[in-house]
């Protein structure tokens, strides 16, 4: 029996008119699914038989993301050192001082200047220091440079959580654009600040709200628009065809500065390839899923996925 249409919605225009423009209904909302990333899987697996294996190694490379220094690192440390871990922590090029101190020098002309290639230059030297191939874990931006120093062969395997898209990933989620516009506009001369509000709702909106501003204060500080700007050129893209060792993607259910639509694109585009892909979204998470109250949940599933893949 067909259900009678609300005298209102006629009126409002908020019902098909006739039969033919009710099938573009189901059409549009998928679509706005698709676009927004809605009622997707929360975890997902790419293992072609002739994947490339993680090579052995006690290695473990941390890499920090916009407006952090390697104090965000904090927890993981001891954590991985305690599991047997070698564990290095560099700061990206200008990302010397503590949160307080670059809040105080902003707007720094030498931070301005950092772009994309540089940070991952500067980690592509580190590991040629290194006598073994290391586990490359990066939070947000520093998601996207492990997979970019992954594809290029210079990792046993890698973790990228809340992991920036790579060029060419891009979603409408309100969220995103609320969270990363900023980044697109202004000087490049200037660095971006981050105040206490405006890290609230990027990075902590999950955690307790007595808790935001302590966070800040203990981990934000400015950043460059120009590596913000990077992930859209060419310094941020990747070749998903080429086979390289295995990557897990880790997003958070209500991260606002990279919503999971962004980690299951993410995750399509690298398992175009033959490589090991895997995808989970932490549910009740928002940014800060290195630190708060699912850092450890997010590092003890990363040690037991990096023994299931042997290293």
């Amino acid at each position: 029996m067909t259900k009678p249409v609300p005298a209102n919605h006629r009126a409002r225009g908020l019902w098909p008119a006739n039969h033919r423009s009710r099938g573009l209904w189901p059409a549009i909302t998928l679509a706005l699914w698709a676009a927004l990333g809605l009622g997707c899987a929360t975890a997902r697996v790419h293992a072609p038989p002739g994947a490339q294996k993680a090579t052995p190694t006690k290695t473990v490379l941390l890499v920090h993301g916009m407006f952090m220094t390697p104090a965000c690192w904090g927890p993981w440390v001891p954590f991985l050192e305690a599991a047997g871990y070698r564990t290095l922590a560099p700061a990206w090029p200008a990302h010397g001082r503590t949160p307080a101190e670059a809040r105080a020098a902003h707007p720094d002309a030498a931070l301005a200047a950092v772009d994309l290639d540089a940070v991952v230059d500067h980690y592509r030297k580190v590991i040629a220091t290194l006598d073994e191939p290391p586990i490359l874990v990066g939070h947000s931006m520093g998601g996207l440079v492990v997979q970019i120093l992954l594809s290029e062969g210079l990792g046993s395997a890698a973790i990228a959580i809340d992991a920036a898209p790579p060029k060419g990933v891009f979603t409408f989620h309100p969220a995103f654009l609320r969270s990363n516009g900023r980044v697109l506009r202004g000087d490049l001369d200037v660095p971006l600040d981050m105040d206490a509000e405006r890290f609230a709702y990027v990075f902590v909106n999950a955690q307790p709200e007595a808790q935001q501003r302590a966070i800040w204060e203990q981990f934000a500080q400015p950043e460059s628009r120009r590596v913000g700007r990077g992930a859209t050129t060419d310094a941020a893209k990747i070749d998903f065809s080429r086979p390289r060792p295995p990557l897990l993607l880790i997003a958070g259910e209500h991260d606002h500065a990279v919503p999971p639509v962004i980690g299951r694109k993410t995750f399509r585009r690298q398992a175009r390839g033959d490589s090991y892909t895997e995808y989970r979204e932490i549910a009740g998470a928002d940014h800060w899923l290195i630190g708060g109250e699912k850092w450890r949940e997010v590092a003890e599933f990363g040690l037991q996925w990096l023994a299931r893949q042997g290293t």
